[in-house]
């Protein structure tokens, strides 16, 4: 796992935990994140208990850019509702 990038995911306030994906037989490895959302409870809990799986496809070759995907939709999806009201 790329330190950087996968302290970021950690460091947002929504997130409780980053997991990594095993390969399997028909799925490549990546990441997913299990999400709490206490943070915008009183605006309306947005329900999202999970981001991901993004794993490695044609276009994402490595699990770096598999976890820079994450913490885009993690920022751009769930964050805009949640991340900003903390």
């Amino acid at each position: 796992m790329d330190v950087e990038v996968g302290r970021a995911i950690e460091a947002l306030p929504v997130v409780t935990v980053l997991s990594p994906l095993d390969a399997s037989s028909k799925d490549k490895p990546g990441y997913h994140v299990e999400l709490r959302c206490l943070s915008c409870q009183e605006y309306g809990s947005c329900g999202q208990r999970q981001a991901g799986p993004v794993r490695i496809i044609n276009t994402r070759t490595t699990l770096l850019a598999c976890l820079q995907e994450l913490h885009k939709q993690i920022v751009d999806g769930h964050g805009a509702r949640c991340v900003d009201a903390t």
